[in-house]
């Protein structure tokens, strides 16, 4: 069920990076207002609305216009990942809209084309963006959920740890206070980070993403600084190890 939590929770929240940074997404969405909920096996749910080329996570219930209803945490993850056939239930609570139904799924196409392999500088970009987005939404639901998480933190000083890729907007943060894991890619950070990460350029940091990067030769070419407490970061590090068992890369 944690799989199916982290598509709910982190990868499909993406799209809202992918809407950003991508022509194709937002010629997809178009002027469209849309509010899609996604429910599985009557356990988990998440309704993803869409406005102004963006897509905004509602703080509070709203009707959406579409329910796909899934029977099991496979059924999704089928579709999310393994790009396979499925077919959920569909529940129109508002007037059907036949053209609403295409949305999603092509948002979806979309989104797992640009986390391929980038083969040019804007996909790189792109691609890091969005991997750095899973996996800090995913981090405070291994927290709650993985118990081999749960023991890596146990052993994690308390800390904000901040990444940045030199010269971009692109950064992300995590603060373990002891109890709660915390983090994100588009908000401020609370405090000052106690061990900073700052990559040179994207493509060193996506291949430390995906670990194809000898990191110790990486710090002594100056391609990769550790700035704090650097047992903060190797422990983040180990986290982030965790994510490739659920969401594979």
């Amino acid at each position: 069920m944690l799989t199916a939590t982290l598509y709910l929770q982190a990868v499909l929240p993406t799209l809202d990076e992918l809407l950003q940074h991508s022509n194709a997404a937002q010629k997809i969405l178009g002027s469209r207002t849309l509010t899609i909920r996604i429910v599985v096996s009557k356990h988990s749910a998440v309704t993803l609305h869409f406005e102004n080329k963006r897509l905004i996570l509602p703080p509070k219930p709203r009707q959406p216009h579409i329910e796909f209803h899934f029977h099991s945490p496979n059924q999704l993850i089928q579709l999310l990942r393994d790009n396979r056939p499925t077919f959920p239930h569909l529940h129109f609570p508002q007037k059907p809209c036949p053209h609403h139904l295409h949305i999603l799924p092509r948002l979806l196409q979309t989104l797992q084309h640009q986390l391929q392999p980038p083969t040019g500088k804007d996909s790189l970009f792109l691609n890091l963006r969005l991997l750095l987005a899973i996996a800090y939404r995913a981090l405070p639901y291994l927290a709650q959920q993985d118990s081999t998480t749960q023991s890596i933190l146990k052993n994690t000083p308390k800390g904000l740890l901040s990444v940045q890729v030199a010269n971009t907007d692109i950064a992300a943060w995590a603060n373990w206070d002891g109890q709660h894991l915390t983090s994100s890619t588009t908000s401020a950070p609370p405090k000052s980070p106690d061990a900073l990460i700052t990559f040179q350029d994207a493509l060193t940091a996506y291949h430390t993403f995906h670990e194809t990067l000898d990191t110790h030769a990486a710090i002594g070419l100056h391609q990769l600084q550790i700035q704090g407490h650097l047992p903060l970061a190797d422990q983040f590090s180990l986290l982030l190890e965790r994510l490739p068992h659920f969401l594979p890369q």
